[in-house]
């Protein structure tokens, strides 16, 4: 019977099918070179000087490769692009990366030899003259393929270190097809063949990687490959810096800012302003397709828990022990198997919609998560002192004995736990279940118990009025506080096609929206080490200006303020602001996020007394009229309508909805002030 080609999805549960193979007619030397441009661009000029062209659209390429002038090394090398086949020893769990390199090739590979000695000690790209890549690509409409690369010395004559081209039988490596889909989701993998011998699976961003550190990836013990491997998935300095979406939306701009500050948010106005909405919103942005549904309505990233007003513990979001009814145990909630399931795809953000939040007082149903989200910290290794930058630990919420008890004949997999949880236990739905490979074999919730995932992120939609509780200031103090309080009406049309998911390629950049370097200032101060002492001089200057207008009352910040706003211009820093702009945009969101909404009062709260301004040398009567001087002076950025005329009539209805700046809310509140005799920052 013959081999039946057909498009794979390799999203999809069931990959591989079991009735095909991967597509594989397609043009390996222009799908190689398409992705180097894309994640590369400019770096790589290429030149193809043999092919071996198949049917259907079937062509390898040998490439004469150089990096561009001034980039680094001006060696020459080759790269041997080739798809990856069928055809393995016991299909169809095993593929194929085949060199043939009799006279099918043109011109002859004969007239182009090329030398391969690959055994220097040197780890530099000096002399390492080539690079077998095998492709293995998900259909012929996208460009979604990861690398499969295996020492060359398996494809030359041992004598004479060159390639071997009288030979007729074809030279091939098997590659199973769970190394490559794993590799399809954790971005690296690699298939152990033997004593010095590793097939390495990667995507294509980590090309330079792959090439720095080949020789040891491939002669290296079994544990030193893990190590470098398990490091290079999550960060590496060879990788091209993460495409991100660009932000047209104001509010999303500071929301997405705040998420990489702290995963702990708070959406406050009135209501049908959209708060719970723009949850969702980023959540279908950012979901994968293997996480999607089917109708569209609910990605698989996203939790709503509605909050109600009798929440007075706990127990209704943590879960409780119970000895009563037909299932007596831990009591597990939606969000704790939700936070499981997080743990399950650790490279894929998740958010937990905490509706109407202050229905309830925040201070007692949610105290132990206030606290939690002030243990985060990159955790040491396991197997040295060194900080693991990649990784964010926290205490733990849910003890290990009562995911134990899930079973009492077996240990189970923080997989297994994910599938008990969830009542999954046919033949036909563990099969289906794709989870993160290495997160799910880990054994952590059975040992350690359940921590909040750093990839976590908890949005709170919040209205301020005669139903609902006020917030203390232990609660804002832990949370960046938006206020939204809608924008231009006319924007409403059209916003249901926000809620739809994107393709592949835009999904990866929303996924790369909400990475978080940073859980401490000293990590600011360490990345960016040339800025690190004016850093340490504004920015507590600024806060002790904001504290000295604010001396007397218990509205004065400390550490945990100085902390977050150093983070928060790291964030800017990371995004490609100048320095000046990142530290004036910072305090200005610290003000309206952190300092802004913790005060409220009357006018004596806010008089300054004769005696306090003679000491300081101010004139000010009211100390929010200082405390709008101190703030920051933030300008809007122009439309590119605007840019063009400056006169543009009707721009409010063309500009996005403008955010207020601290200067602006301030005024708010000294308005609210003079004709109230009372102010707050809530409306």
């Amino acid at each position: 019977m013959p081999n039946i080609y057909k498009i794979v999805d390799t999203h999809d549960p069931n990959y591989p099918l079991m009735d095909g193979v991967p597509f594989n007619k397609f043009d390996a030397g222009g799908e190689l070179m398409y992705q180097v441009e894309k994640y590369f661009p400019g770096m790589f000029v290429f030149e193809e000087i043999s092919s071996r062209t198949g049917n259907a659209g079937m062509k390898e390429s040998l490439l004469k490769c150089r990096f561009a002038p001034n980039v680094t090394s001006d060696n020459v090398f080759y790269i041997y692009a080739l798809e990856i086949e069928s055809g393995g020893r016991s299909l169809p769990k095993e593929h194929r990366i085949q060199f043939r390199h009799n006279t099918l090739w043109s011109p002859h590979l004969a007239y182009n030899p090329v030398l391969t000695s690959f055994c220097e000690e040197n780890n530099s790209l000096e002399n390492k003259e080539c690079y077998v890549i095998g492709i293995s690509k998900s259909d012929i409409d996208s460009h979604n393929v990861v690398f499969c690369s295996f020492y060359p010395s398996n494809i030359v004559n041992n004598q004479s270190n060159n390639i071997e081209t009288q030979a007729t039988a074809p030279k091939s490596i098997q590659v199973t097809v769970d190394y490559i889909q794993d590799a399809y989701i954790n971005n690296i993998s690699f298939q152990s063949k033997g004593n010095h011998f590793n097939v390495i699976i990667y995507k294509p961003q980590y090309l330079l990687w792959y090439m720095a550190n080949r020789d040891e990836l491939h002669l290296a013990d079994i544990q030193t490959v893990k190590d470098m491997i398990n490091e290079a998935r999550i960060f590496n300095e060879f990788l091209p810096v993460p495409q991100t979406p660009q932000i047209t939306d104001n509010v999303q701009e500071l929301v997405l800012s705040a998420i990489r500050t702290k995963p702990f948010i708070l959406l406050a106005g009135i209501s049908g302003t959209g708060k719970s909405r723009i949850v969702r919103e980023l959540a279908f942005k950012s979901c994968p397709k293997y996480l999607q549904d089917k109708d569209g309505t609910t990605p698989g990233n996203y939790c709503m828990i509605e909050v109600k007003p009798n929440w007075h513990d706990s127990t209704e979001l943590l879960g409780y022990y119970s000895r009563l009814g037909s299932n007596p145990g831990y009591q597990f909630t939606k969000f704790v198997k939700f936070l499981v399931k997080a743990k399950m795809f650790p490279t894929v953000p998740f958010f937990v919609c905490l509706d109407e939040m202050n229905l309830a007082p925040v201070e007692q149903y949610f105290a132990e998560i206030l606290s939690i989200l002030e243990t985060r910290k990159h955790p040491k290794k396991d197997s040295s002192n060194e900080v693991d930058m990649s990784t964010v630990k926290t205490e733990v919420i849910i003890d290990a004995q009562h995911f134990k008890a899930l079973s009492k004949y077996v240990n189970l997999s923080d997989k297994d736990v994910y599938m008990t949880l969830n009542g999954w236990n046919t033949t036909e739905e563990v099969q289906s279940v794709v989870v993160d490979g290495e997160a799910g074999s880990k054994y952590d919730l059975i040992s350690t118990g359940l921590t909040l995932p750093d990839n976590v992120v908890i949005i709170g939609t919040v209205n301020m009025d005669d139903t609902t509780h006020q917030f203390s200031r232990k609660v804002i103090d832990r949370a960046m506080t938006i206020e939204m309080n809608g924008g231009n009406l006319r924007d409403m049309f059209g916003g249901s096609k926000n809620l739809e998911y994107l393709s592949g390629e835009e999904q990866q950049k929303w996924q790369n929206a909400f990475t978080r370097r940073y859980v401490s200032a000293d990590e600011v101060l360490e990345a960016y080490s040339d800025v690190a002492e004016k850093l340490m001089d504004e920015l507590p200057a600024n806060l002790e200006g904001i504290n000295k207008a604010l001396k007397g009352t218990p509205f004065e910040v400390s550490y945990r303020v100085l902390n977050e706003l150093t983070i928060m211009v790291g964030v800017m820093l990371d995004e490609g602001k100048e320095l000046d702009d990142a530290i004036a945009q910072s305090v200005n969101n610290i003000l309206l996020m952190k300092i802004l909404p913790r005060i409220e009062g009357d006018a004596e709260m806010f008089s300054i007394s004769r005696e306090y301004k003679a000491k300081v040398g101010v004139s000010y009567d009211n100390r929010l009229e200082w405390l709008k001087d101190i703030a920051p002076d933030i300008k809007e950025p122009l439309t590119d309508a605007e840019s063009e005329n400056v006169d543009t009539e009707g721009k409010a209805e063309t500009v996005k909805e403008h955010q207020s700046t601290a200067k602006e809310k301030i005024q708010e509140m000294i308005d609210r002030l003079n004709n109230q005799e009372f102010t707050r920052f809530w409306p």
